[in-house]
């Protein structure tokens, strides 16, 4: 494996497994949580260089957000609950997700230190 550690958090396993599935397929190192209490979790237990957050309401995400981040203070994290207002679908999502994850660094190197 090469690339960021990367959590996804969502509340839905459809969407987690198919994300997954893309980000591995991409060589680098995924652990998926389903929900709040399991990705807080996640994030007490291992470090993550990418957090990529989709739950709930904007409001439950971005509180999300805010909580693992004091968790997990040297993570880049990432809240995606817009992208399918964006126009972001089944069919585009795999592109924006490898795109995302070569915005952050390679382990150990995350921009946002």
């Amino acid at each position: 494996m090469y690339g960021p550690k990367i959590l996804l958090i969502a509340e839905d396993s459809a969407a987690l497994r198919r994300r997954a599935e893309v980000l591995e397929g991409g060589g680098h190192e995924v652990e998926v949580a389903a929900g709040r209490n399991q990705g807080i979790l996640a994030c007490s237990a291992q470090t993550f260089d990418l957090i990529v957050i989709e739950a709930g309401t904007d409001a439950e995400a971005q509180n999300l957000a805010l909580d693992i981040a004091v968790v997990a203070p040297a993570s880049e994290i990432v809240n995606v609950n817009q992208w399918h207002s964006a126009g972001l679908d089944a069919e585009n999502e795999p592109g924006f997700l490898l795109s995302l994850v070569t915005m952050v660094r390679a382990p150990g190197g995350s921009s946002r230190r």
